[in-house]
């Protein structure tokens, strides 16, 4: 998981898709269990899966935050 930029870009690179047309769904301590949050942008928080998204992405690709508290 905290690799997960790796082959997300790979995959993104394969299929020609901007960073605009991925979704990123990861899951948020600090919001409530199901809570759902979404932004395109942003920073990384200190998610690790998110920090190696934005090394292989850039950042502008959209995330989905879903709250487990």
């Amino acid at each position: 998981m905290n690799l997960s930029g790796q082959s997300v870009g790979e995959a993104m690179r394969f299929y020609k898709l901007p960073p605009e047309d991925v979704i990123v769904f990861h899951d948020e301590l600090d919001l409530a269990p199901g809570k759902v949050r979404i932004k395109t942008g942003g920073g990384h928080g200190g998610h690790n899966g998110l920090k190696s998204c934005d090394q292989h992405l850039g950042k502008n690709y959209q995330r989905v935050r879903l709250g487990i508290g």
